[in-house]
C-alpha cells in the first residue's frame, strides 16, 4: 500500500522512467502518483505527454492535459501540449485555439508564437 508521503517518490521514479526511456513504467509510476494525489498536474501534464507519443493513447493524452488545465486554468505546459496533441491529431483548430489561450495567459510566448506560425497556415499574428 502506497503512503501518502510517497507522492515525491512517484514523481520522481515516474520522471526517471521517463527520462532512461522505459515509459511504461513512468506512466504506471505517474497514475499511482496520482492515486495518493488525484490533483496533480504534473502528473497529469507527465501522463499527457507519454500518451501523445502513440497514436492509440492520444484520446488519454486529451483527457490528461484537460484535467490538468481543469485544476490550473493557466497551466501553460499543458496548453502547448495539448495542441501538439491535437496537432498530430489533424484537428488544427483545436491546436490553434490551444496555443492561442498562451498568449492569453503569457502575449510574449515565444513557444505559442512559433508553434502558430509554422502550422502551414496564415502568419499568426497578436
Amino acid at each position: 500500500r502506497l503512503a501518502s508521503g510517497s507522492f515525491t517518490l512517484l514523481l520522481r521514479l515516474g520522471s526517471f522512467f521517463q527520462t532512461v526511456g522505459y515509459n511504461d513504467l513512468a506512466i504506471d509510476a505517474y497514475e499511482r502518483a496520482l492515486m495518493v494525489y488525484p490533483e496533480s498536474k504534473q502528473a497529469l501534464l507527465a501522463l499527457g505527454i507519454l500518451y501523445a507519443n502513440n497514436e492509440a493513447t492520444w484520446p488519454k493524452a486529451v483527457d490528461s492535459l484537460l484535467k490538468a488545465i481543469w485544476f490550473d486554468k493557466k497551466y501553460i505546459l499543458a496548453y502547448l501540449s495539448l495542441g501538439d496533441v491535437y496537432y498530430k491529431q489533424g484537428n488544427f483548430s483545436q491546436a490553434r485555439s490551444s496555443w492561442r489561450k498562451v498568449f492569453e495567459i503569457d502575449s510574449g510566448n515565444q513557444e505559442a508564437g512559433f508553434l502558430l506560425d509554422n502550422m502551414g497556415l496564415v502568419p499568426f499574428s497578436k
